[in-house]
Formats: structure tokens, sequence, C-alpha cells
């Protein structure tokens, strides 16, 4: 699935006349670094349908904040990264009242009016 992290990564990199896109080499050994501590949820069908979500969860007074880093998520369709985020939800609310931070690509326009349409609000930086 790094591979397919690092084509998202590359695809957002595109977008930009500032950004420069970090070998595969250098991206997979951050990533693995990063994603060594993290949780996951993955979708993989074997014929058509994959996806993974990677997450941390963390608590603070009795909250507990959900987070999916930038580069933590990938679907091969829009159809498939709604399961992704239902499964998640499914695991973490089940722990009480819960609080996410789904961090996205800003070029990633079917991601970004899913969760527009599941009726999240946007904060830019």
């Amino acid at each position: 699935m790094i591979e397919k992290l690092y084509e998202k990564y590359l695809m957002e990199c595109s977008n930009s006349s500032i950004v420069e896109a970090v070998a595969f080499e250098l991206f997979k050994e951050k990533i693995r670094d990063k994603l060594s501590d993290m949780n996951s949820i993955v979708i993989d069908n074997g014929v058509d349908e994959q996806g993974v979500l990677y997450y941390s969860l963390w608590s603070n007074d009795g909250i507990q904040t959900c987070n999916v880093p930038v580069y933590g998520y990938y679907a091969t369709s829009e159809k498939t990264l709604p399961k992704l985020f239902c499964k998640l939800s499914d695991t973490v609310i089940s722990n009480g009242d819960t609080k996410f931070q789904i961090n996205l690509y800003a070029h990633d326009y079917e991601a970004l009016a899913l969760f527009s349409m599941m009726q999240f609000g946007y904060i830019y930086e």
C-alpha cells in the first residue's frame, strides 16, 4: 500500500509549482516510521476494491480524538473511501465521544466532496 500512498502524494505534488516530490525510497522510509505507531482499516476484496486508512487515537478530558494524517489514506474508487470511513467510525465511536480530524490533500476533489456531503466542516491550513 505504500506505493499507492506515494502515488497520491505525487499527484498532490504535481499540482504545486513550489513543492518538489521526494524520491520513493525516502518517502517509504519516512512513511514507514510514521505509520508504525498507527492503527489501520483495510479493504481489499482481491478484485477491484482496495483501500486503507491509517489513524491514531488519543484521549483528552474524556473525549477521544481520531486523527487521519494527510498521507494516511488511499482508495481505489470514490465508493471505497466512505466504506473505509464507516468501518473506522464503527471501530472508534464504540469507545464514547469522538472528535475526528481527517486531513485530506488539497487537490483530492473526490475525497473533499465526500466529506462535504457527510457535512464535515473544512479548515484550510
